[in-house]
């Protein structure tokens, strides 16, 4: 409701409403964290590049980005579009990096296992009843495996 004025009958008010037009599709990329460094971007955004044209910056969304019905707005950021150039080194000049916490294994669209953590303890379970094998963590890395297969994790602390 926009605003409302008192006439001789009741109320006539005004409202404003939106409607969708038209949904654009993005790609959403995951940024990748290095013993607690990564690329630093503004406030709660996600870094997104157009799967229509080359377009590539910032979408701020009011929710979630997993709910079905969503507010965002999209933004070019002039930095982003160093990071999806062939130059590590202007990368790097261009794009601020922070300390952060490194992230839980995610997993992705074709459902592989992203792991950032180079503490996380990796073993494939190929049958029941078989010794698990463990993998060499080598992170960043992403873990494929076939989906008769169990992935184990878990993360042993030093102090």
């Amino acid at each position: 409701m926009d605003t409302c004025i008192k006439v001789n009958t009741g109320l006539y008010c005004s409202f404003y409403i939106s409607t969708y037009s038209a949904t654009t599709s993005y790609k959403r990329y995951i940024p990748v964290n290095y013993n607690g460094i990564e690329v630093k971007f503004p406030g709660q955004n996600i870094v997104v590049k157009s799967s229509e044209t080359d377009e590539q910056g910032l979408l701020y969304c009011e929710k979630p980005p997993v709910s079905s019905i969503n507010n965002c707005s999209f933004q070019n950021w002039d930095p982003i579009k160093h990071l999806f150039e062939r130059d590590p080194l202007l990368s790097i000049r261009s794009c601020g990096f922070t300390f952060a916490d490194i992230p839980l294994p995610m997993q992705t669209y074709d459902y592989s296992v992203f792991i950032m953590d180079p503490l996380f303890e990796i073993a494939i379970n190929p049958a029941q009843g078989t010794p698990q094998i463990p993998i060499m963590n080598q992170s960043p890395m992403i873990v494929s495996f076939f989906k008769d297969k169990i992935l184990f994790g878990s993360t042993n602390i030093l102090f």
